[in-house]
């Protein structure tokens, strides 16, 4: 029969036997596989096709040098650079050969390689790029190439503007804010414009019954994307009446707006050029040589009005900037001071050429000599922000608001 002490010597014995355990000085299996707990079962983890990709980037992160700062974060920003380098620098390449009394030709090869394919406002520069410099030199295969090629990408450009403007309009009510509105929101229907303007570049050099259907095709692309991106206007001018100037880092962001009524006026102008070709043919047919004299001095003139139009908003942007210069650091978005001024200088230049007007044609030439300069400057910033880790890091750029360096 056990007593008390039955109990406390028993008491002792377990704890020695449980500290003896601890130290390692004896091994009872049944002992410690007692104490043991039972082994967890885990889930096989399910991949999801975006996997492979992780495991990249996690393991760049882990093989990048840590003094770097980059990480998965900052390795999604590359494609941008190289994205908005190269929808500049084909449009600089045009000028040489558009502008008026320009004396220092300027030849940029624009790279091919690293280019965002979804960049098609990029391939519409390159292709007039080929048009303007190859067509003299090509055999009778180069029409025909360009005609596939501008129809592939009217197709595409289309395709493109729909789901963009598709993506932007599902935007979650709370993000989607007239605030928040900026004349990127123009921008998905750029390649539009550039469809149209491409096809008057494209269809002079093209046989006559091709011809006709790239002019009729190109003035429908400019009809369509010059009035949604007029009616874009009407929310981007309701938000700076509301809410005044954007930030002093993306006031250049302003000079998108110039774009379209340059690149639409300089089509009409191409277009009205063209029209001579079209006297007693297709719609022309049946119609008097005055009605195609009638229809150029019409787009010549509506050139001149959309001209215009891009001025004010360029002296706009241009006023805006200069007052917000001093609080002003690099951002990508500086680059729109390029590729939408270089349509204002060659639309400046083709209706100097119109009117005769050698003083409109100098501001041209001036204007080509320092967008090829502004071109230079953003390039030399755009590095060396770089280099400093002003951009391309995590809180920067349009991470801006989501990695704890404040609102956007």
């Amino acid at each position: 029969m056990s007593g008390p002490s039955d109990s406390l010597v028993s008491e002792a014995l377990a704890d020695t036997d449980n500290r003896q355990l601890h130290l390692g000085l004896v091994h009872c299996p049944l002992v410690h596989r007692r104490h043991q707990s039972p082994p967890r079962r885990h889930a096989e983890p399910v991949r999801r096709p975006d996997d492979n990709r992780q495991d990249v980037l996690h393991l760049l992160n882990r093989t990048l040098p840590d003094r770097t700062g980059l990480d998965r974060r900052t390795i999604h920003h590359v494609p941008e650079i190289p994205a908005l380098l190269l929808d500049a620098s084909p449009r600089v390449a045009v000028l040489p050969d558009r502008t008026p009394h320009l004396l220092v030709p300027i030849t940029l090869i624009p790279g091919l390689l690293l280019r965002d394919p979804t960049k098609t406002s990029t391939d519409a520069s390159i292709l007039a790029c080929a048009q303007i410099y190859g067509s003299p030199y090509c055999g009778p295969w180069f029409p025909t190439a360009m005609r596939v090629t501008l129809w592939l990408y009217i197709a595409l450009a289309f395709i493109s503007a729909v789901l963009q403007y598709l993506h932007l309009f599902s935007a979650p009510v709370k993000r989607l804010t007239i605030q928040s509105m900026t004349p990127a929101w123009i921008l998905p229907i750029f390649p539009i414009i550039l469809g149209g303007l491409l096809a008057s570049i494209i269809a002079p050099g093209q046989p006559l019954g091709d011809c006709w259907t790239m002019v009729v095709g190109g003035i429908t692309l400019l009809g369509m994307g010059w009035l949604i991106a007029f009616l874009m206007y009407a929310i981007y001018l309701y938000r700076l009446t509301s809410f005044g100037l954007p930030a002093p880092d993306l006031r250049p962001g302003m000079f998108i707006a110039v774009g379209p009524p340059a690149f639409t006026g300089l089509a009409m102008i191409n277009f009205g050029a063209s029209l001579p070709r079209l006297v007693k043919h297709g719609y022309f047919a049946e119609e008097e040589e005055g009605a195609i004299v009638a229809l150029r001095v019409f787009a010549e003139f509506a050139a001149v009005f959309l001209w215009a139009f891009a001025f004010w908003f360029f002296c706009v942007s241009l006023v805006a900037v200069v007052l917000g210069i001093r609080g002003m650091s690099f951002h990508l978005v500086w680059w729109a001071s390029v590729f939408p001024n270089i349509a204002l200088a060659l639309v400046t230049g083709r209706v100097g050429e119109r009117l005769e007007s050698e003083g409109i044609m100098g501001v041209a030439s001036a204007m080509a000599v320092l967008l090829v300069v502004a071109w230079l400057f953003v390039a030399v910033l755009n590095v060396r922000a770089v280099l400093v880790r002003q951009i391309m890091m995590p809180g920067k750029d349009e991470d801006r608001g989501t990695c704890g360096s404040g609102a956007y």
